[in-house]
């Protein structure tokens, strides 16, 4: 199917929708309290949730700084853990910008590592069958599947 034609894929209980894909990498020492900022600066949407993002830990990251990097040359090359925070938001300029503004402003790199990429993000129409044994409401292990709070 032509990428073109994605936009057209919907029923009555669901729907495909074009998005932008942001990935930033971080320090893994800072990716809660960045992730924390991020969301509470940003909506970040998806359906009836707020708050939403993927966080994917350990990886690594490895740079040497040059003679015009703010902390000036180095003599080796350096590596920390690294995640990555990968959001999806609706193909809207202005929460875009908004989300950049909140990178440059709250990341700690000097220039980050950031991606932003078009996809297209299922999304519901909100209207599940509730007694669907498969969604986490009615599973008896629906606590450790909806997650522990974090803030």
């Amino acid at each position: 199917m032509p990428i073109l034609e994605l936009n057209s894929v919907k029923t009555d209980k669901y729907f495909l929708q074009s998005e932008w894909v942001v990935n930033i990498q971080i320090p893994s020492k800072v990716a809660n309290d960045f992730a924390k900022i991020l969301g509470d600066e940003v909506p970040l949407m998806q359906g009836n949730y707020s708050h939403c993002m993927y966080i994917r830990d350990n990886g690594r990251c490895r740079f040497k700084g040059n003679k015009r990097a703010h902390g000036g040359a180095e003599e080796t090359v350096q590596e920390v853990e690294l995640s990555e925070i990968i959001i999806s938001i609706p193909q809207e300029h202005e929460i875009l910008e908004k989300i950049l503004r909140v990178i440059n402003q709250y990341h700690v790199h000097e220039e980050p590592t950031v991606r932003v990429s078009n996809a297209f993000g299922f999304r519901t129409l909100c209207n599940s069958d509730t007694k669907n044994p498969n969604k986490y409401w009615n599973c008896s292990d629906s606590k450790e599947i909806h997650g522990t709070p974090v803030i």
